[in-house]
């Protein structure tokens, strides 16, 4: 946008342009339901503010994003510094707080452990071969499939991680195939 207005800008939000760089990476931080939560205020603000849009219409769009922005921010901020929240504030904190826990949490759980990956890229076909062998003497035992990791590839894992990890990527797998 080549005529972008500073000045009706910061008539608007009162922010400085640190300020205002700031506000977006809070926003970039919180989870979807905070972000609903910006949304929500800066529709509100947008609402009751038409008349001072003019015809800078994207410039107060993203003002009033900003002021949405910084209002959850200044409710959590209460929060921080201990000060005394309205019922409706402390439950929009709790939620932003349940909402921060449960995307940690699934982003956390979606972590393959170090040994798993190296199963599933080194070793995940040589054992489907050994567990699934048509001629039944062929066939090996979870427990034989572990001794022979160990003395030759020097993969330390124990009987039920194995089985484990073999079960869960073999079910990875069926699921890419059937796609």
């Amino acid at each position: 946008m080549e005529n972008f207005n500073e000045n009706y800008f910061e008539s608007l939000t009162r922010f400085t342009k640190k300020k205002r760089e700031e506000l977006v990476r809070y926003y970039a931080g919180l989870p979807e339901y905070g972000r609903l939560l910006v949304h929500e205020a800066a529709g509100f603000f947008a609402s009751r503010n038409r008349d001072k849009m003019g015809n800078k219409k994207s410039e107060f769009y993203y003002a009033a994003f900003l002021i949405g922005i910084a209002q959850v921010r200044n409710v959590e901020k209460k929060k921080d510094r201990k000060e005394k929240l309205s019922e409706s504030d402390a439950v929009l904190v709790k939620q932003i707080n349940i909402a921060r826990i449960d995307s940690n949490f699934r982003e956390k759980s979606k972590k393959s452990s170090p040994l798993k990956s190296k199963i599933e890229k080194r070793y995940f076909e040589m054992i489907h071969r050994f567990r699934r062998a048509y001629d039944p003497e062929e066939r090996r035992s979870w427990r034989w499939i572990i001794q022979y990791l160990a003395d030759v590839h020097k993969i330390k894992v124990s009987y039920s991680y194995l089985i484990h990890c073999y079960e869960e990527i073999l079910e990875e797998k069926s699921v890419e195939a059937s796609v």
